[in-house]
């Protein structure tokens, strides 16, 4: 039996121990607010439908030559500037399971090579000063004109006005050439906010260029998890929740939420939990459903306006090889379908995998390409996809040429983000929009992040801060940028 909150949090508030929150929801916003909570000996229900935590970062099982192992859906990574997503990572004991990459390593479509780093001992922003000189396929003029745009940039303040603005119509107005549009400024956009730089925000890409780039040397960092995001954000996160005491019901569909007696009845898989709070943390397309199951008018006026966000899907192309053609643990490729390579773990692809015909010990090796915004990639026909992966690969990585291609797998989540659009803020709810004892998270609220691991954590963290408010005990538990 697991020690009760009041039994591990000494200086819990008496209080607090005896607040009950259900947590709707089990995604990463919904396991911050968890946390969070319950570090402060608030007795939390966390309710998924889902048979398992983690939302949209998951993982599938695939066998390959008779060896099963699981698979991330798709590559997440977080930045060095992603203070919360660490933040979340030591409260659940992961530390060892993300490596931190502080050199990027891009591809030109023609194959050219390039590592990206920072210039050692030069502060922010001219630390980045070498991708200028070295960024792939740019002209002088280019390079030029992106310095010009990287510093107007920089002098803008960031506010709810630029969310209106179209990134392309400024750039465009700040003079930047085609060239540096289609190759520099669309490819850091559609890595950072899963969308083509000519349907964003100019608040977006001013938060990502800002916060990821030019205050703090190390904020470009690439976080990358070496453990399937199942055990992260599944398996461990859980036994972390439950080891402070969270009560977790998976596969566990909501039917019904309502206000009887002053406190909050939310009806699961018919049984009844009672509240004296609320926390929603579902994404935007999932709170209509809800909504109906309530009788909150508020609710369903926030998922009528959520429901009005755009979706932009993310294809994962999982590969298997008989021998390996790339050396780096990623890879980011300039002009071309394949945005991104990511290869497995060093401990895991030097594993034997496959056992052949003959009984023999022989190795695959297993690369995802990520494509974002992969509107168009023909739908519903896998080997046309893989052929043409095969195809773009080929033109940059000569080695895939002579590879054996072992499996293919094509995984699109056409709702994996939402779209910054121009107009996407004031589709975004706040989290006390609904009030002070239920409330809402997602990335897709108000948090000042596109659609990131961050921004979920950050959604979280907040509703858990708003809640401990209301009930007299005010806490900053969001980490603040580098």
């Amino acid at each position: 039996m697991l020690p009760s909150a009041s039994s591990r949090f000494r200086n819990a508030s008496p209080l607090l121990e005896n607040k009950k929150v259900v947590i709707v929801g089990g995604g990463l916003a919904g396991i911050s607010a968890a946390m969070a909570l319950a570090r402060q000996g608030v007795n939390v229900h966390l309710l998924e439908a889902r048979k398992r935590l983690g939302g949209r970062t998951g993982s599938f099982t695939a066998e390959v030559g008779g060896t099963v192992e699981q698979v991330d859906y798709c590559q997440h990574v977080g930045m060095g500037c992603c203070t919360n997503l660490r933040q979340l990572i030591r409260w659940l004991g992961q530390e060892d399971s993300w490596d931190e990459h502080s050199e990027l390593h891009f591809y030109n479509a023609d194959g050219r090579y390039q590592r990206l780093s920072a210039i050692p001992w030069v502060p922010a922003p001219l630390h980045l000063a070498g991708w200028l000189t070295h960024w792939p396929d740019l002209r002088w003029r280019d390079r030029l004109a992106i310095a010009r745009g990287m510093l107007a940039l920089r002098r803008l303040e960031l506010d709810e006005s630029l969310e209106s603005k179209s990134a392309m119509d400024w750039l465009r107005r700040c003079g930047q050439t085609e060239q540096s549009i289609e190759r520099f400024w669309n490819t850091i956009v559609v890595s950072a906010l899963g969308e083509q730089l000519e349907r964003v925000s100019l608040g977006a890409v001013v938060k990502v260029l800002q916060d990821g780039f030019l205050r703090h040397r190390h904020a470009f960092h690439l976080l990358i998890p070496n453990k399937p995001l199942d055990a992260l954000f599944n398996c461990e996160a859980a036994e972390r929740l439950r080891e402070n005491g969270v009560s977790i019901q998976l596969g566990a569909p909501v039917q019904q939420i309502a206000h009887r007696d002053n406190r909050y009845v939310v009806t699961a898989s018919g049984v009844d939990y009672t509240a004296d709070a609320i926390i929603l943390a579902v994404p935007w397309h999932a709170l209509t459903r809800l909504a109906h199951r309530s009788d909150f008018t508020m609710l369903r006026e926030a998922a009528e306006r959520g429901a009005r966000l755009d979706s932009s899907p993310i294809t994962g192309v999982h590969t298997w090889w008989d021998q390996p053609w790339m050396d780096q643990r990623h890879a980011a490729i300039v002009g071309r379908l394949c945005q991104w390579v990511f290869s497995e773990p060093p401990t895991t692809s030097e594993v034997p995998r496959l056992v052949d015909g003959l009984g023999k010990l022989s190795q695959s090796y297993y690369y995802q390409v990520v494509i974002s915004s992969s509107r168009n990639l023909p739908k519903g026909d896998a080997s046309l996809i893989e052929a043409l992966i095969r195809e773009d690969l080929a033109g940059v990585f000569p080695r895939s040429r002579s590879a054996k291609l072992l499996r293919c797998k094509v995984v699109t989540d056409p709702q994996a983000v939402f779209s910054m659009a121009p107009n996407s803020l004031e589709y975004r709810a706040v989290t006390t929009q609904l009030g002070t004892d239920i409330l809402l998270a997602g990335d897709w609220t108000r948090t000042g992040w596109p659609a990131t691991m961050e921004g979920a954590i950050i959604s979280g963290f907040r509703a858990a801060e708003s809640l401990l408010a209301s009930w007299g005990t005010r806490m900053t538990i969001t980490a603040g940028p580098l």
